[in-house]
């Protein structure tokens, strides 16, 4: 079975459902109008309880791999 593959275009495209041109011709009001009718735009986060967690540190592992082992994804074509 084949996963699905989504791409991303980093050229700035913008693809999907949404209409980019009556978007981009709202003024500011009319954006700032807009997500606060919107439920799922929830900007009155409360951060008062709010706390810094630091990652742990990474831990340095090293293996010696046989140079075959680390070709063999590439010898295989491309996306396999």
């Amino acid at each position: 079975m084949r996963e699905k593959i989504t791409r991303k275009s980093l050229t700035g495209e913008r693809n999907g459902k949404t209409d980019w041109a009556r978007v981009d011709a709202l003024t500011e009001c009319e954006l700032e109008r807009s997500i606060a009718a919107d439920p799922d735009a929830d900007v009155a986060v409360d951060w008062t309880k709010a706390r810094l967690v630091m990652p742990r540190r990474k831990e340095s592992v090293h293996l010696r791999i046989d140079p075959d082992v680390l070709t063999w994804p590439g010898s295989r074509g491309k996306g396999i």
